[in-house]
C-alpha cells in the first residue's frame, strides 16, 4: 500500500475480521484513493460522507433492525448512532496505530501519513520473507500459550550477527570478529543513539534562524486541531518545540518527548517532567501541552504543571515561567492558574508564573514573532513578565485571559 492514512486505518482496519478479507480490504482503501483525487467538492465532507457509508454497511443489520441505541442515547438515533460509531472507529485507529508505532517498526511521513520506518525495512522485509501469514493451529490453550510466549519462534533480523553487522557498517561502525551477539546489540543500540541524536540536531539547524518552516508548522497546528495527524498529542508535542526552536536566540529548546531512529516524534514525554524546556540568557521557559479540555483538562493538568514548575524554579538560578498551551483554556484551569499566580504557595516556590494560552492564540504568538522579525530575547521576558503581572490590575480571571487575547498579536511591541 506504501502508506496509510489516519482516515482509512479507522474506515478498513475493523472491517478486516479475518485474514481472507486482506484482499478485499486493501482494494477498498485503493477505491477510496482514487475517488478521493477525483472529488470536487469539500474534502473533509467527502470523508465524512464516506465513512458514514461504510458506518452503514458495517452496521447494516443493527440499522436495519433498528437496534441503534447506544449508552448515551434515551431513544433510538440514527445521525447519534453513526457519530458514535465513527468516534469509537477513530479511537481504534489511535490504538492501532500506538500498537504498529510501537514496533518502532513504523513511522509518519512528512504527510502524517504511517509508513514503514525508512531505517527498519530490512527488518520488515525480513519479517515478510520468514514469517507465514497462514494461521497456526493448536491443539489446546496450553499449546497456545507455549507459542505465545516463547522467545524463539520468531526469528527476528536482530537475532542475526550477520544481519547486525550490516546495519553497523551502514552507521559507520566496524566491530571486532568474535564480538558476541550481546556485545554488538550494545554496540547497534549506542550507534542508533548517535543517529537518533543526529536526526534531531538537523532539524534544529533547519528550524533555527530560519521562519521558511513556518508556514508549515502552521498548518500542522490545523491539522493537530482537526484530529487529521495520527497520534495528535504527540505531534502537539513536537510542534510547539519546532515552533519555539524557530524563534531563536535561545540557549537551549529541549524536548522531552523521544524520537525515533528517523527524527520522527515516537512518544511522548514522561509525566515527571516538562513536555519542552527553553534556556535564555536571563530566564528559563518550560511549555507544557495537552488536547484534553473542559473539567478533564483542570483534573489532569492543575496540579502537574504546578508541580513541574516548583521543581523548574528550584533548580534554576533564573526566573522561571511556564506555557501552558491547548486546544481551549477551560474555565477551571484558567482560575486555578489566575489564583495560583496570585498567592504564595511554598510547595511550588512561591508564585507561580504560568501563561496560558489556546492553540490557535499561540498560532498568532508564532506568526507575530516571524511578522515582527522577532530578534531579541528581552522581548520574550517582557511578555511573558507582563502577562504574569497583569494579575495585580485586573479583576478576575477572565479580565486576565482577555489581556493575554489582545496582547498575543503584539508581544514583541509592547
Amino acid at each position: 500500500m506504501e502508506y496509510l492514512t489516519k482516515h482509512e486505518t479507522a474506515m478498513f482496519f475493523l472491517q478486516l475480521t479475518h485474514t481472507k478479507k486482506y484482499k478485499n480490504i486493501t482494494r477498498l482503501i485503493l477505491k477510496f484513493r482514487q475517488k478521493i483525487k477525483s472529488c470536487k467538492y469539500n474534502r473533509k465532507k467527502f470523508i465524512d460522507d464516506y465513512f458514514s457509508k461504510q458506518i452503514f454497511k458495517i452496521y447494516r443489520d443493527e440499522i436495519v433492525a433498528n437496534k441503534i441505541k447506544t449508552r448515551e442515547s434515551k431513544s433510538p438515533d440514527l445521525d447519534h448512532f453513526i457519530r458514535t460509531k465513527k468516534n469509537n472507529m477513530r479511537d481504534y485507529a489511535d490504538a492501532f496505530i500506538r500498537y504498529l508505532r510501537a514496533t518502532s517498526l513504523v513511522s509518519f511521513d512528512s504527510n502524517y501519513h504511517m509508513v514503514i520506518a525508512p531505517s527498519k525495512k530490512d527488518d520488515v522485509n525480513h519479517i515478510l520473507e520468514t514469517v507465514s501469514r497462514s494461521p497456526r493451529r493448536f491443539r489446546d490453550e496450553s499449546d497456545f500459550r507455549q507459542y505465545l510466549f516463547s522467545a524463539t519462534n520468531v526469528v527476528l533480523l536482530s537475532d542475526s550477527v550477520p544481519a547486525i553487522i550490516q546495519q553497523l557498517k551502514k552507521l559507520g561502525a566496524f566491530p571486532f570478529p568474535g564480538d558476541t551477539i550481546d556485545k554488538l546489540k550494545d554496540i547497534l543500540e549506542e550507534k542508533e543513539g548517535d543517529a537518533r541524536f543526529e536526526s534531531i540536531r538537523k532539524q534544529e539547524q533547519t528550524l533555527r534562524h530560519n521562519y521558511s518552516d513556518c508556514d508549515k508548522i502552521i498548518k500542522t497546528f490545523d491539522a493537530i486541531l482537526k484530529r487529521i495527524v495520527p497520534d495528535p498529542s504527540l505531534y502537539l508535542e513536537w510542534n510547539v518545540w519546532r515552533a519555539m526552536t524557530m524563534l531563536n536566540f535561545a540557549l537551549m529548546v529541549k524536548a522531552n518527548l523521544t524520537f525515533d531512529i528517523d527524527g520522527v516524534p515516537f512518544s511522548n514525554a514522561r509525566g515527571n517532567m516538562p513536555d519542552i524546556e527553553a534556556e535564555y540568557e536571563d530566564f528559563k521557559l518550560i511549555i507544557e501541552v495537552t488536547l484534553s479540555t473542559g473539567h478533564t483538562q483542570y483534573n489532569m493538568e492543575g496540579e502537574p504543571v504546578a508541580r513541574h514548575f516548583g521543581n523548574a524554579q528550584a533548580k534554576s538560578g533564573k526566573d522561571v515561567y511556564c506555557l501552558f498551551i491547548a486546544p481551549k483554556i477551560s474555565e477551571g484551569t484558567l482560575a486555578h492558574f489566575f489564583n495560583l499566580n496570585r498567592m504564595h504557595t511554598r510547595a511550588y516556590g512561591g508564585r507561580t508564573r504560568i501563561v496560558p494560552l489556546n492553540i490557535n492564540q499561540f498560532t498568532t504568538f508564532v506568526e507575530t514573532a516571524r511578522d515582527t522579525d522577532f530578534n531579541e530575547q528581552k522581548k520574550l521576558h517582557n511578555f511573558l513578565s507582563k502577562s504574569v503581572e497583569i494579575i495585580s490590575k485586573v479583576a478576575d480571571e477572565e479580565e486576565w485571559a482577555s489581556y493575554m487575547a489582545r496582547n498575543v498579536s503584539c508581544w514583541t511591541v509592547i
